[in-house]
């Protein structure tokens, strides 16, 4: 009798359909006889005998659902045998009817929306949106009739869901439209406080305006964004309050290079229409009741200020762990040290910073498990309740807390889609992390705010996501053939999965494949890498996973009743030892990890190759292999430009004589890191790279003499400033060339001992400028020279430092240059090339005649004549209209001999009648509404022009910050 209840009790534990009673032993062996020596009901058996037997009925569950997959796989094949094509096309044709079948079809469909929206931001003109939804409407109605009648459709419902991405984008991009400031004024405006942002020494308000001194309403900014510094700021005003305030608003800043971060673009969307500075402190005045949720606001406000000073009171206010604590929780970053910011950055731990899906995901993680632990301590509301659907359901209310109190950034928004997804899969009982889901969550952000898909937030997020979905995916069908094959391997597997070696192993995993997969995307937006990440994310992230955030959820329950310090202190331990271990590893990191800026399209074509990898039906993800070799080879061509103009015109960047980039902007300021990291030179450089201005030009190798510290320089006076400007290679990208008839380059005057200035010595930017005859001696006295008579520094044929004017010297305009192009002896050889381009920097009206009839390019913020004889020319209305500029300088011959510069690669003559090859790249190259060219700019007379010192260099543009939009998944 015992044997049969010993019987029946198994059947029953297995498939519930024994008729005896008694002890049951289970899958392993082990009785599972009730302390009342009855054998457990359905419901009511041991709840570990249950689990062991779901995961082994779970296994066999898989086992059989992967026969099933290759048994119809086999059976589409067979299917294809008689359409067209090889063996390898019709298996790519079966594959994508599986996947259809199984249910992938929304991730294809999410893939042509995001096509349509990339489409629409790259188009040269603003579309219609209302013909555009409505054409989309009629290819998708086309689609569903041809699916009604039998046939596929499937080419109609690619076309509907291509232009409803472009109708989306356009849909957005016309809801959104706000004046945008034309021209910097300073006006006194009123308005309701959105947002108070803290930062080093500063506060930054964002303004819902109501006035604008004379503004009419039609030209008025919706918002702006004002920086307090000092003891304006002192103290801030409160979210909600109605202030006022006399500022300097300019249009926001654009784009500091051709393919770099724009920060109009983003600030069109957020209908941000001005940023500035105040030159008074906010004073509260009576608007009236504000908006409603504005009111909302000021209460989130409140309570995360009461939160950060509850943690900055427990941790410090000067600590590190206090910082990061704030920022983890309350998504406030401002009090973090600089320098920690840069080494987390740097190694690979940036991504803590900004709340998104790791925060998230831990967050309400914890909830789950706790309040999931929690019931199950209680026999019979586990029995008998769904308990895994009350704790996901406190999980989504702590996520939606989660997301209030950390400021709801963008990046927080999305991560908050994609929890609530897969808390909801969690609910109805179905696997949570799938591509389908995160097809749905890509949709659910994308439609309603299409900009979102140039966010590197969020390129870097749903890339990881779907990574490790297809990695996780492909692991688990490697172990299911393992189990099929080897039924040890299955015992040891499952052996493994519940040890440590298990869990570190899935985070090295997901940490190679998350790097992997937004390497090629953060490289693109930020210019570094993180070459020891996966190793600092394993010996850093079981802290932040099992002590950091599960303490942050402890602190914020025990913070009703003051008990908060404790886990905040295990907090504040767990994240300086995480601080250790960047600093230990930003030590071994080469150059900081920058790379300089990749290729554009090499990019994209990394991306696809990772979309074929991770996206394709198995048998064309071997196709991968094409666009990934692709992308390698044009990124071994790609090369960065030798000379950047700001789009304000004051800045410029250019190539020494040893190809060394210089940047004459001050060294540490936001243009000139954005710049030397894009050229691949890390910030310990960057005082090595800066270009001085001075009062002469040095003329020893490289344009730095003796004691100048290695630093190049412009030739200045009050009217602006001369340089030379070299190709890739330097001056030495010129030596061997040939003439174009075959001979070799004659011997100018100075190799053959002629007289001039000699190397070491300086020279200035006035005498620079002037021709020289073959003697040396300037042939434009200071008389002559209607530059000169206008108010310019006269220095003669002799200049300060009492040298003959000109580019006279062993070397000419420099050291080492064997040519001087301007003088009538050095252009009888017909057959030598320039190694050098004079660029004029021209910021007075006065010096334009002089500089347009002596430079190869002039650059100034003023208009420039309209006779100007300059070959090149980029004055205050075309860099307004285009943007930044990048040049790219090719000492070779061009086949196309014209006069002139077009945005191509075009021929252009020297003043010497020799053609060297220019490439120009604008920033703004169409008329978008985002765009300068959609602001009508105001024409800049020389006569008008304002001085160039009227405003201190930080407060001519209210920069953006780097660190806002540097975010990892």
């Amino acid at each position: 009798m015992a044997a049969g209840s010993r019987d029946g009790g198994r059947r029953r534990t297995r498939g519930g359909a024994g008729d005896d009673d008694g002890a049951a032993p289970g899958p392993d062996g082990a009785d599972t006889t009730a302390p009342d020596g009855k054998a457990p009901d359905g419901k009511a058996f041991d709840e570990k005998t249950r689990a062991r037997g779901g995961r082994r009925f779970a296994s066999l569950a898989a086992i059989l659902e992967s026969r099933r997959r290759e048994r119809r796989f086999r059976e589409i094949l067979a299917d294809e045998g008689d359409e067209p094509g090889g063996p390898f096309v019709r298996r790519i044709r079966a594959g994508v009817r599986r996947d259809l079948e199984e249910g992938r079809g929304l991730s294809w469909a999410s893939l042509a929306v995001v096509a349509g929206i990339a489409g629409y931001f790259a188009l040269p003109a603003e579309p219609s949106a209302l013909v555009v939804c409505l054409i989309s409407f009629v290819f998708l109605a086309l689609a569903v009739h041809a699916r009604r009648r039998g046939r596929s459709g499937a080419v109609f419902l690619l076309a509907g869901l291509l232009l409803g991405g472009v109708g989306a984008g356009a849909l957005r991009t016309a809801l959104v439209a706000a004046p945008v400031l034309e021209r910097a004024r300073s006006l006194a405006v009123s308005g309701f406080v959105e947002t108070v942002e803290q930062r080093p020494g500063s506060l930054r308000l964002t303004l819902l305006l109501r006035e604008a001194g004379r503004l009419r309403a039609a030209e008025m900014p919706r918002r702006v964004r004002i920086t307090l510094r000092g003891r304006l700021g002192d103290p801030p005003p409160h979210v909600g309050t109605a202030v006022s305030l006399r500022a300097r608003l300019m249009p926001p800043p654009d784009a500091v290079m051709p393919g770099g971060y724009d920060f109009a673009f983003r600030a069109y969307f957020a209908r941000l229409g001005a940023t500035g500075f105040a030159f008074t402190a906010p004073r509260e005045i009576d608007l009236g009741p504000p908006p409603v949720r504005l009111r909302l606001s000021a209460g989130l406000a409140d309570l995360r200020g009461g939160i950060a000073s509850r943690i900055a009171a427990a941790l410090g206010r000067d600590t590190v762990a206090g910082a990061l604590a704030v920022a983890l929780i309350v998504g406030d970053r401002s009090a973090i040290p600089p320098e920690v910011t840069e080494v987390l950055r740097t190694t690979g731990l940036a991504h803590i910073l900004a709340i998104s899906g790791l925060h998230m995901a831990l967050f309400s993680g914890a909830v789950f498990f706790v309040v999931r632990a929690g019931l199950a301590l209680m026999r019979e509301v586990s029995d008998t309740k769904p308990i895994d659907l009350w704790a996901a359901g406190a999980a989504l209310a702590a996520a939606a807390f989660y997301l209030a109190i950390s400021g709801a950034s963008v990046a927080t928004q999305r991560a908050f889609v994609m929890t609530a997804l897969v808390l909801a899969g969690r609910m109805a009982g179905r696997r949570a992390l799938t591509l389908r889901n995160a097809a749905i969550a890509a949709l659910l952000i994308l439609l309603p705010a299409p900009e979102s898909l140039l966010d590197p937030g969020f390129q870097m997020s749903f890339a990881a996501v779907v990574a490790l979905i297809a990695a996780y995916e492909g692991l688990r069908r490697i172990l299911r053939t393992r189990e099929r094959n080897d039924r040890a391997a299955a015992v040891s597997a499952g052996a493994l999965s519940g040890g440590v070696a298990r869990w570190f192993g899935a985070l090295l995993l997901t940490s190679l494949v998350a790097g992997l997969a937004t390497g090629a995307i953060g490289a693109f937006h930020f210019h570094r890498v993180a070459p020891l990440g996966p190793l600092v994310n394993l010996l850093a992230m079981p802290l932040v996973t099992l002590v950091v955030m599960p303490m942050a959820v402890l602190a914020l329950a025990l913070l009703p009743l003051g008990l908060e310090v404790l886990p905040l202190t295990l907090m504040g331990m767990a994240l300086d030892q995480v601080v250790a271990v960047a600093t230990w590893a930003d030590q071994w990191t080469p150059a900081e990890g920058v790379v300089g800026a990749p290729s554009l399209i090499a990019t994209l074509l990394f991306v696809l190759a990772g979309g074929v990898l991770c996206l394709a039906p198995g048998g064309a993800r071997r196709l991968a292999l094409v666009p990934f070799l692709a992308a390698i080879g044009l990124q071994a061509v790609h090369r960065q430009p030798d000379l950047l103009i700001a789009s304000d015109g004051d800045v410029i960047a250019l190539r020494d004589a040893d190809g060394r980039l210089r940047v004459s902007a001050r060294p540490g300021s936001f243009l000139s890191g954005m710049w030397l990291r894009a050229e691949g030179v890390p910030s310990t450089d960057h005082g090595a790279h800066a270009l001085a201005r001075g009062g002469a030009y040095p003329l020893a190798r490289g344009g730095a003499p003796p004691g100048d510290g290695g630093r190049a320089a412009m030739s200045c006076d009050p009217g602006g400033c001369v340089a030379l400007a070299y190709g890739p290679g330097g001056g030495s990208a010129f030596e061997g060339i040939r003439r174009p008839d075959g001979g070799s380059h004659v011997r100018s005057r100075h190799e053959e001992g002629g007289s001039g200035i000699k190397s070491g010595e300086r020279m200035t930017r006035a005498a620079s400028l002037r021709p020289t005859t073959s003697s040396g001696a300037s042939s434009m006295s200071a008389s002559a020279s209607p530059a000169s008579s206008a108010g310019r520094n006269d220095f003669g044929d002799q200049s300060r430092f009492g040298v003959q004017g000109g580019f006279g010297g062993p070397g000419g305009f420099g050291a080492h240059d064997p040519y001087d192009p301007y003088d009538p002896h050095d252009r009888q050889d017909a057959g030598h090339v320039p190694r050098a381009l004079v660029l004029a920097l021209t910021r007075k009206p006065e010096a334009l005649a002089e500089d347009c009839a002596r430079a190869d390019i002039l650059v100034t913020p003023l208009q420039a004549p309209a006779d100007c004889a300059a070959p090149i020319v980029f004055d205050g209305p075309r860099l307004a209209r285009d943007g930044a500029v990048a040049l790219y300088l090719d000492p070779r011959p061009p086949d196309v001999k014209e006069v002139g510069l077009r945005e191509t690669t075009t021929g252009h003559r020297t003043r010497d009648g020799l053609p060297f090859s220019v490439l120009a790249r604008v920033t703004y190259e169409t008329a978008r509404p985002w765009t300068p060219r959609a602001r009508t700019v105001p024409n800049v007379s020389p006569a008008s022009a304002p001085e160039e010192d009227d405003w201190p260099a930080f407060m001519r543009r209210d920069t953006p910050d780097l660190a806002a939009f540097e975010t990892t998944p």
